[in-house]
């Protein structure tokens, strides 16, 4: 008798809703790994296989035992992609089957498992994984080279048949059974000595067996290890030589310690007792390495002059008086161990208390170092990477030691005036006019002289004699006696005079000559300077002027001058005056800086003798301290790198020379990289800032140092995150970017956006599984930019990747009958524009294998009644349910499942009433077209009570409940009952039943 059953489905409790077709699956709660950047999001994860251990029929299934490993891919918001197998939570459904770790699935038991991947609330479809019951029957090892040579090492892997006639990787569970001689560890096999050798391979009672022949490794060349292709050496160092023995395995092996080196030259390098080549003086050989009569290439030695180590500074004076210098000198240790004076060029550094530059207190010159301003300095030197260690010298204040008095004029008369001089003589060697800081005293309650320390000076009072001191602090000089005498003024003499430039004050010295005042000794007349009391004149004005008591050339030419005091005229005499000429030179602009990349314009202003000025520009010679840095054209300057220069412009004999510190190159001008397609309502785009700088060189830019402005938000606005705009209407604007640290900087341009533009396309189907001679329409959904979407089922144009499924543009997809029972998969497209998407669909076949029909069938009152039978594996799974949920209550069968319940007969298990799953199975047979029908549905009280009637109906179930399509979804039927009304109401979550569909022409 066959046993008729009605249809069986294992529905799931609340938590695990993926094995119902619900889809979904666990979160990964607080283990979820950092988002691999803060600008983008996880959208999507796709389950990959990693690496199929399984080849044959049956490509992804693996056998119970073995293993599959899968990667997990994340899709981001930004369109990027990244592999994140070790950031995601695995599961599989049912753990009593298959066990998942990192992505590697172990199976356990045969069975469907749906395997999926979850990172925070993003879930993976779900993958399906069969695990067989196919056993291996043979085992083979899979070795490349059964000839190898000692201390090679090479891959080695063990391949099973199955009884499905399909092959498989072997990874885990193989023991392997060595001879001496050779080695197996983590899947490389190592032939350890020479000889022959089997290596065994066991796995599940299974034996595979191969031969090695072990060749001895032979030396086969030396080889020197250099860096280069040769060895340099300053004079006075050493080098261990490293020498690799090459042998015909591919090994190499240290025989530094065992080579003998050969150098061609002995008086250029050696070797010392350590083995180690010396260095002996500067020149060129070679050497090589003999070992076991082979011999490697010879390596160029190039021995240098001996290179600088050490740098010692000492100072010939640590305290210097200002004023004053003192010798630095240089001692160098140099590899060659030798400590001498260094004459090379040293930079030189000068620093003070606070490690500022110090070059205001001493300068430096050649090693010359000249006290300028009292403090303490910390000079050091530099030659390469040598740097010596601080010398400390002091810079004091000089002090005056001596003081001398000197009076111009020290014999005059009554209201004669004279001036005198204080010079003071210092420690430091230097002398200094002190006139306006000495108190000059004379003779206590001597009238002769009035003294007038203002403008220093003595003027003649009364005829006598008196002395005159100079005193400052505690030191004085030495007396002078000035002399008053009484007399007439008789004549007046001018020291001769030189011809001078125009502008220049001529001041030529008048004496007097008084009467009855001669020398006692001599009888000469005695001249008495009255300079400063005489009136000048000029015969011509334009050519000499008297401009306060003083001779003032004008323009050029020649006139007669001459003076006069108290009645009396001095001689006239023929004066020149020449052309003005250049004095001072002032250059613009001063002590200023600028950036690399960036000219400077230089001015020059000549200042001449008679207080004009002239641009001199021109005529100057502009000179730069390092070209390199920055050079001259003309007299426009052209910085190229940052630095500090010294300007200096040349005019005859005169020199005049400022700074100017060059920076860093810094932002010239921005633009913004041009939208490359056109910008849709509701798209967004980051902008990029593209910047030259002063050097006209690219600059890599920050959006972040930019401020953003779209002139009108209502077309194109800027979102939180700098430089991305996002379309918000069609039309036209202009967007402008801005430096933050310069407003100067900035950049305009004209975003137009366009309508909206579809983005993506989906499609929709009612499953992604059909079966073989079955039809299903599917429809597409459009996701434009702007966020909507919109039905485009009718404008897209659908295709399919094989024959296996047709369909047409409306939509229709057909699975084409096949006469095999294998499932198979295709692609369905749909395009539309640029824009398109594909979906993987399954076709599976029907497959079960019964004398009888799959459906049990029966008309009365004129109407054709199906009711389905036990399903086979192959329309649960297609229908989207895992049949093996519960492994220790399932037995399985060529032809169909039967599900265990507590009695022994099929029955659903746990089931909640409320959630309408039996409804929706037989919804699905209408969907799937079982059978050519769409009218599939749950069976009623009155048609399960026909079915029991039926004579193939089984015996035994005759306790069973069944789910009823009943108005309370919370109902089941029990049809042993004898009663009129057989509904059981309000059954508690966890009911167990039958479920059987019912469709009706």
């Amino acid at each position: 008798m066959i046993r008729f059953t009605s249809w069986l489905l294992l529905f799931c409790t609340l938590g695990i809703l993926t094995a119902c077709g619900g889809g979904g699956g666990s979160s990964a709660g607080s283990s979820e790994a950092p988002k691999p950047s803060d600008k983008k999001t996880l959208t999507s994860i796709q389950i990959n296989i990693k690496q199929a251990t399984t080849f044959g029929n049956i490509k992804h299934d693996i056998a119970a035992g073995l293993t599959q490993s899968y990667d997990a891919v994340g899709y981001y918001s930004d369109g990027a992609t990244q592999v994140i197998t070790d950031d995601v939570t695995w599961q599989v459904d049912n753990e009593a089957l298959a066990v998942i770790t990192n992505g590697k699935v172990e199976g356990l038991k045969s069975g469907l498992v749906m395997i999926t991947a979850s990172k925070g609330n993003v879930i993976s479809p779900k993958t399906r994984l069969k695990i067989t019951d196919a056993v291996p029957l043979s085992i083979n090892i899979d070795l490349k080279e059964h000839e190898m040579l000692q201390g090679q090492r090479q891959d080695i892997s063990l391949t099973a048949t199955l009884s499905d006639d399909s092959v498989s990787r072997v990874t885990d569970g193989v023991t392997w059974i060595t001879s001496a001689g050779i080695e197996v560890s983590e899947g490389k096999v190592v032939a350890m000595q020479a000889g022959s050798a089997t290596l065994t391979g066991s796995y599940r009672g299974l034996s595979s067996s191969i031969d090695l022949v072990v060749k001895p490794a032979v030396l086969d060349n030396l080889k020197i290890e250099v860096k280069s292709n040769e060895i340099n050496l300053p004079k006075g160092l050493t080098k261990k030589i490293t020498v690799k023995g090459i042998y015909s395995n591919d090994e190499s092996k240290d025989l530094s310690d065992e080579v003998t080196l050969v150098i061609d030259d002995e008086s250029i390098a050696h070797l010392n007792k350590q083995g180690e080549l010396v260095a002996i003086k500067e020149g060129n050989t070679r050497v090589h390495a003999e070992y076991l009569s082979i011999q490697s290439p010879s390596i160029p030695v190039v021995v240098t002059a001996e290179t600088l180590t050490k740098l010692v500074i000492t100072a010939d004076e640590t305290k210097i008086i200002e004023g004053l210098n003192t010798q630095l000198h240089i001692t160098g240790e140099f590899t060659d161990g030798e400590q001498r004076p260094f004459t090379g060029k040293v930079d030189w550094f000068v620093k003070d208390m606070y490690q500022l530059d110090g070059s205001h207190i001493l300068a430096l010159d050649q090693g010359k170092a000249s006290a300028l301003v009292p403090g303490t300095v910390y000079v050091s030197a530099k030659v390469g990477n040598v740097q010596s260690k601080s010398v400390r010298i002091s810079v004091v204040k000089a002090k005056a030691q001596k003081l001398f008095l000197t009076v111009e004029t020290p014999n005059i008369i009554p209201n004669q005036t004279t001036s005198y001089t204080v010079m003071g003589l210092y420690d430091n060697g230097t002398r200094k006019n002190l006139t306006n800081d000495t108190l000059v005293l004379a003779e206590r309650d001597n009238h002769t002289v009035r003294i007038n320390h203002t403008d220093g000076t003595i003027l003649g009072k009364i005829p006598g004699t008196t002395t005159i001191t100079a005193s400052r602090g505690d030191i004085s000089s030495e007396p002078i006696t000035i002399t008053v005498t009484k007399a007439k003024l008789i004549k007046l003499l001018l020291t001769d005079l030189n011809e001078g430039p125009a502008g220049q004050t001529f001041k030529p010295e008048v004496y007097g000559v008084y009467e009855l005042d001669n020398d006692e000794i001599t009888g000469a007349e005695n001249h008495h300077k009255v300079t400063q009391n005489v009136t000048w004149h000029s015969q011509d004005h334009n050519i000499i002027s008297v401009e306060n008591q003083s001779l003032v050339g004008k323009t050029p030419g020649i006139t007669s001058i001459w003076c006069t005091l108290n009645g009396i005229e001095s001689d006239h005499h023929q004066l020149m005056v020449t052309a003005a000429i250049p004095t001072d030179l002032d250059i613009t602009p001063k002590n200023t800086t600028t950036n690399a990349g960036y000219s400077v314009l230089y001015q020059a202003v000549a200042t001449y003798s008679d207080n004009s000025e002239k641009n001199v520009t021109n005529q100057v010679e502009w000179t730069s301290s390092e070209i390199e840095r920055a050079s001259f054209i003309d007299n426009t300057l052209h910085a190229k790198d940052s630095g500090f220069v010294i300007i200096s412009a040349t005019f005859g004999k005169l020199k005049k020379s400022t700074s100017l510190k060059i920076g860093q190159a810094k932002l010239k001008t921005i633009k913004l990289d041009e939208l490359q397609d056109g910008f849709a309502l509701g798209q967004k785009y980051q902008l990029s800032v593209i910047g030259t700088d002063s050097l006209e060189e690219a600059i890599a830019l920050n959006a972040k140092n930019f401020n953003w402005h779209s002139a009108d938000n209502s077309i194109v606005t800027f979102t939180a995150l700098p430089g991305e705009i996002k379309a918000i209407s069609e039309g036209s604007t202009e967007v402008t970017v801005t430096d933050k640290s310069d407003s100067s900087i900035t950049f305009s341009m004209t975003i137009q956006v366009g309508p909206k533009a579809l983005r993506e396309i989906l499609i929709d189907a009612t499953s992604f599984g059909l079966i073989y001679g079955t039809d299903m329409k599917l429809s597409a959904t459009g996701i434009y930019t702007d966020g909507t979407s919109n039905d485009i089922s009718e404008k897209v144009e659908w295709s399919s990747s094989s024959e296996v499924i047709t369909i047409d543009q409306d939509g229709l997809a057909l699975a084409r009958q096949q006469d095999d029972t294998a499932s198979s998969s295709t692609d369905i497209s749909a395009k539309l524009g640029d824009i398109d998407t594909t979906k993987k669909f399954t076709v599976n076949n029907i497959n079960v294998i019964y004398r009888k029909p799959n459906v049990v069938s029966f008309i009365t009152n004129s109407s054709n009644v199906l009711f389905s039978l036990t399903p086979s594996k192959e329309i649960l799974r297609m229908m989207d349910y895992n049949t093996l949920n519960e492994a220790d209550r399932v037995r399985l069968r060529p032809d169909h499942v039967i599900y265990e319940g507590q009695g022994q007969h099929p029955q659903f298990k746990h089931f909640n009433s409320n959630d309408g799953s039996a409804t929706q199975f037989c919804e699905g047979l209408s969907n799937a077209r079982f059978n050519d029908r769409h009218n599939w549905k749950l069976a009623s009280v009155k048609e399960l009570k026909m079915l029991r009637t039926m004579s193939l109906f089984d015996e035994t179930l005759i306790d069973s409940d069944y789910f009823t399509n009943a108005t309370d979804t919370n109902t089941m039927v029990d049809l042993d009952r004898k009663n009129d009304n057989p509904v059981k109401m309000n059954l508690p979550y966890d009911t167990q039943g039958y479920v059987s569909c019912v469709s009706i022409d």
